[in-house]
């Protein structure tokens, strides 16, 4: 609320002012009666407004205060007056208040001229505002672009230095006043006319911020150069910034770097695409659990080599077709680790190979050093990992060519460093797949394992630029690297190295409760999903079981403890690693090993790549079954635990 000082010596015309102002909400802060009051009250009470009688007794009139007022403040004045001498009215012009209101008053012009008063005041306050805000920020301007460690002008529509800062007198050793006026070129190229790549003449054309890397002769060495327009208000050009900044030890560093910085920027892009997809298969599995679950169960009632039963092979081969999805999906995630088999690595590739090698035109060749070292890999992920490079390489000789695997073994003695990353000390089975085709150009050759990137056509059946993502992933994931050399019409060569087995030796505590085990397996399943829990309950009791079921932990724990109090024990108990708004496999099994150090425990789980899957022993686990399963792949996983 604004303040307001009434100046007058009749006390009713005070009064009077008083009400109109108040009646309006405006707040009066003080009354003087005198010019001398008035001067004082002003610097006491710092008023928005004053309302002035011109006509004042003793030596100090009201336009004499005034102007002792206006020597201290710039507060706005307006002047109540009755008369209309010519004398005062000059006197009072001199001041430039804010306008005149004569005796007697009207009320209304009284508080349009307050209303005026007030708002002009403000108008100025605010431009006085802008105006010192204007200067801190033009001196705070001049400050920083003088800081600028980099050679820096301000030029205008044809090329001339209008302004110039410290780093640029300091690196072209050119006084300033001397580069006032001179063309850009003239002061970093020691030229008559503007290179041929000089980002200032793509500024002109798109008016846009432009950028180059180009050598500067006067400050010897390669500069990034950045062009940034400045419009006026009718948007034509008015000015450019040009900034020169030296890149000559990062040029020289950058092909390293760009390798690190691709290594980070896949693995970022990994880390979006695996939390997507993560979620994405485990609800898959959980639905073909239920799926192919029930197809298992349908198929122990209908005659083999029937209509119907040819009906459920063929639902089984699509769900298992599915079940392959998840896996490729899953490899992408970042979670844990493959679902690993010690094995020969040449069997998925035969499989692959005898899949292309009949393909028209193209010439393929098999070669196998001896007898290979066993690797731990999961069979489902690699197989997809190797026919992506073999697909890369058939697709790479459209016209006809030659295709040639090697497998070998290999130890590397002292640490490799290859250009991407080491390889640690140990033993390998090493892949080459060397094709003729028409090779990589250079620029895609540092994103072809890239998310979404591919040089062909989009579509179904073309690319989607995930496949080698994928195998560059998987191979990753069984602690193993791959890595490219190509050149365009050279071909390509694909290394890939994969550790040789180093499977440990697991010891599983000895059950020391005395508990007895008694035939007829009965079978605790926990898990949170109801369809699935009334599915494993049929399977199992067509597995000649007994089944009790549980939703969460808590009540896994229940029900255990109270079977065990029964003398009769469960045989087996199978946990949902992942239960939504519960307690889990994870701790579940904890408990229980509190209870039974001999509990005989399966970890099921649509997160098939948990450590926890491929580790279970470490946990206190039996043994593990991946989501989705069939009835067969159940009663393994019964028969390994029960024996």
């Amino acid at each position: 609320m604004e303040k307001i000082l009434i100046v007058d010596d009749e006390f009713t015309t005070r009064l009077l002012l008083n009400e109109i102002l108040s009646s309006e909400g405006c707040h009066v802060v003080g009354e003087a009666e005198n010019g001398p009051q008035a001067v004082a009250m002003t610097v006491e009470l710092e008023p928005d407004l004053i309302l002035m009688d011109i006509v004042m007794p003793g030596d100090m009139d009201g336009i004499s205060a005034a102007e002792k007022i206006k020597e201290a403040s710039s507060t706005p004045i307006v002047f109540l007056t009755g008369h209309g001498d010519p004398e005062y009215i000059q006197r009072a012009k001199r001041l430039e208040p804010f306008g005149y209101v004569m005796k007697p008053f009207d009320e209304t012009e009284v508080k349009a001229f307050v209303e005026i008063a007030l708002y002009k005041s403000k108008m100025e306050r605010e431009l006085q505002t802008a105006h010192d805000t204007t200067q801190k920020f033009r001196k705070e301007w001049e400050g920083i672009f003088q800081a600028i460690g980099h050679p820096t002008l301000i030029l205008d529509e044809h090329h001339h230095v209008i302004h110039a800062n410290a780093a640029t007198v300091r690196e072209t050793g050119i006084p300033a006043d001397n580069l006032i006026g001179r063309k850009c070129y003239e002061v970093f190229h020691q030229r008559t006319q503007p290179p041929k790549n000089c980002p200032f003449e793509k500024v002109v054309t798109t008016g846009h911020l432009e950028t180059t890397e180009m050598e500067i002769e006067t400050l010897n060495g390669i500069f990034l150069v950045s062009c940034t327009p400045v419009f006026d208000d009718a948007n034509r050009l008015e000015k450019v910034i040009h900034i020169a900044t030296d890149i000559t030890e990062r040029k020289r560093a950058e092909e390293e770097r760009d390798k690190l910085e691709i290594q980070l920027r896949q693995a970022q892009k990994m880390e979006v695409i695996g939390t997507l997809t993560e979620g994405i298969a485990h609800d898959y599995n959980n639905m073909l659990s239920v799926i192919l679950g029930n197809i298992s169960l349908a198929k122990e009632h209908v005659k083999a080599n029937t209509t119907i039963s040819g009906f459920l092979t063929e639902a089984e081969k699509a769900s298992l077709k599915t079940r392959d999805l998840t896996h490729r999906l899953m490899a992408l995630s970042e979670k844990g680790a493959p679902l690993r088999q010690s094995g020969s690595i040449e069997n998925p590739l035969r499989e692959i190979f005898e899949e292309i090698q009949y393909h028209e035109n193209i010439d393929c060749a098999l070669d196998i050093s001896g007898e290979l070292w066993p690797v731990d890999y999961d069979p489902t992920q690699m197989h997809y990992a190797i026919r992506n490079l073999l697909i890369n390489a058939m697709e790479a000789i459209p016209g006809g060519g030659s295709i040639n695997i090697q497998l070998e073994n290999t130890t590397i003695g002292d640490p490799v460093q290859d250009s991407l990353q080491p390889l640690p000390q140990g033993r390998y089975v090493h892949i080459l797949i060397k094709d003729n085709g028409i090779g990589i150009l250079k620029e895609n050759l540092d994103r072809i394992f890239d998310p979404y990137f591919s040089t062909k056509e989009r579509g179904i059946q073309k690319g989607m630029g995930l496949g080698l993502t994928t195998a560059y992933t998987i191979i990753q994931k069984h602690e193993g690297y791959i890595s490219i050399q190509s050149a365009p019409g050279e071909g390509t060569a694909v290394s890939v190295f994969l550790p040789a087995s180093k499977i440990p030796g697991f010891e599983r505590k000895k059950n020391t409760t005395g508990a007895k085990r008694v035939p007829g397996n009965k079978v605790l399943v926990m898990d949170d999903e109801e369809s699935l829990r009334k599915l494993l309950q049929q399977m199992l009791r067509r597995l000649g079981c007994q089944v009790e079921l549980a939703k969460d932990g808590l009540e896994a724990i229940k029900k255990y403890k109270k079977q065990m109090d029964s003398g009769t024990p469960f045989d087996v108990v199978i946990l949902d690693l992942t239960i939504k708004g519960g307690m889990g496999g994870k701790q579940t099994i904890k408990e229980l090993l509190e209870i039974d150090e001999g509990v005989r425990a399966i970890v099921s789980s649509g997160y098939f790549n948990e450590p926890i899957m491929t580790k279970y022993k470490e946990y206190g686990f039996m043994g593990a079954i991946p989501k989705p399963y069939l009835m067969n792949d159940l009663e393994r996983g019964l028969r390994k635990v029960i024996g």
